[in-house]
């Protein structure tokens, strides 16, 4: 399920994480390099992908996501419900779609629902 709390709600605090695990993740690209990586607030551990120079951003994005939802400190938790928090809208615009065309974006809903 995709949510998007308002800037509002954020500002407020009116955010509330009800999950066990919480993730956040992201990508970033530079005129050299493009890199995701994805912070487990359970373990405290920050995982860092560099991703070479042919990526966008977009996929970075998805990238960290997907690396993510596949990571072993949280695959190993089938019970337990897991927020992934991503400040690309882009990327949650196609994990909600109705129509999937990108193989990379049905893998990554793949491993989001499954995990």
């Amino acid at each position: 399920m995709v949510e998007t709390p308002s800037r509002e709600e954020w500002n407020n605090n009116r955010v509330r994480f009800d999950d066990y695990i919480v993730c956040f993740t992201d990508g970033s690209r530079n005129q050299r390099s493009t890199g995701a990586s994805f912070y487990n607030q359970l373990m405290g551990e920050n995982t860092s992908l560099p991703l070479g120079t042919l990526c966008s951003v977009f996929q970075a994005e998805m990238y960290a996501i997907l690396q993510c939802a596949r990571s072993d400190d949280l695959c190993h938790r089938h019970r337990n419900s897991i927020t992934i928090c991503t400040d690309s809208q882009a990327a949650l615009k196609a994990l909600e779609s109705h129509k999937v065309t990108s193989a990379f974006v049905a893998e990554t809903v793949a491993a989001l629902y499954v995990s």
